[in-house]
């Protein structure tokens, strides 16, 4: 009989990573009248665009380029390694005729109906694989890049990784995840646009894979660390256990996977939206449990304050698993 994960542990955890809510704020929009507090969040709002935005694009530019000029690995292609399991492929559109600049906007201005309209990728969203059209967005992953290296190079005890990605999106965290100690990395991901116009794909087409995720995936290899951020919550919920077993076979005993699941249900392409307690039972299914307890709170606690653009603590569940 299995042994399900301990409650108090869960509730632990999720303070853990939980940032602690602004007084300042929660007093302003009390006290503050409605007219005030728009022209407090646009003035906000502009300053984050014209000033903040920026000057954290060239830190984490310079940050990227230091760990580029003293890396020692040396990085390995994997252009013959094949999926061996039957797969449809990604979502059938002609990635010439759209363009990616078009449906960033248009994702922009509907959050809330994101969805590419294909059957059977109802959590899809085109516009979720096209960050290289926007700095900030690229390079706010270069914190938890070198965020999942320390990791990695902390567990294994070895300078250099290999990483598979499932839902690698526009391809750019595999530069960074090779600045910072990646020797091998593969993406997968079922949406084809990058795959024809992001710079990241193009220059290594070799690192990636055009693949549905909502189907068992099996290269017949194991990854050192095997990550997926912001992916799960679009995986149809009855297609669940095909990831979930992906994820599986590409771990060794000493590997870990890294992620995230989405708290929110604001867009509909968030289709499978779950408490962390549930996500932890269903990878129990799979064999994945959390590392130790010491080791799971400082990298939860590690990953929780490199986030990126797209999600913080209050917005997703983070894992840290190993496999038993």
């Amino acid at each position: 009989m299995k042994t399900r994960v301990d409650e108090s542990l869960i509730e632990r955890e999720r303070q853990i990573v939980q940032p602690p809510k602004s007084a300042i704020k929660s007093f302003v929009k009390l006290v503050a009248p409605t007219p005030v507090l728009r022209f407090l969040t646009t003035t906000r709002s502009l300053l984050d665009q014209r000033i903040r935005r920026p000057y954290r694009v060239k830190q984490w530019k310079r940050e990227l380029s230091e760990a580029q000029r003293s890396r020692l690995e040396r990085t390995i292609e994997l252009p013959d390694l094949r999926n061996t399991l039957p797969n449809s492929g990604g979502i059938a559109i002609d990635t010439q005729t759209l363009d990616p600049r078009t449906i960033v906007e248009t994702g922009y201005c509907r959050v809330e109906k994101r969805s590419s309209g294909v059957a059977g990728f109802e959590g899809l969203a085109l516009d979720d694989a096209l960050g290289w059209l926007e700095e900030y967005r690229h390079y706010s992953f270069v914190p938890l890049a070198k965020a999942v290296s320390e990791i990695a190079r902390s567990h294994l005890g070895t300078t250099g990784f290999t990483t598979l990605e499932l839902g690698s999106g526009w391809g750019g965290f595999r530069v960074l995840l090779q600045a910072f100690g990646a020797t091998i990395y593969l993406g997968i991901d079922a949406n084809p646009l990058p795959f024809s116009h992001s710079p990241f794909m193009l220059e290594a087409p070799a690192s990636y894979r055009l693949l549905n995720l909502q189907e068992k995936i099996d290269f017949r290899r194991k990854f050192d660390i095997v990550c997926s951020f912001e992916v799960l919550e679009h995986i149809r919920e009855d297609q669940l256990d095909n990831i979930l077993e992906t994820i599986s076979t590409h771990l060794s005993p000493d590997s870990l996977f890294i992620g995230t699941a989405a708290l929110t249900d604001y867009t509909d392409v968030h289709v499978t939206v779950h408490p962390r307690e549930w996500w932890l039972d269903r990878f129990q299914d799979h064999g994945l449990l959390p590392v130790c307890l010491a080791k799971e709170t400082r990298w939860l606690r590690l990953l929780a304050s490199k986030h990126p653009f797209n999600w913080n603590a209050s917005t997703t569940s983070i894992f840290v698993l190993h496999k038993i």
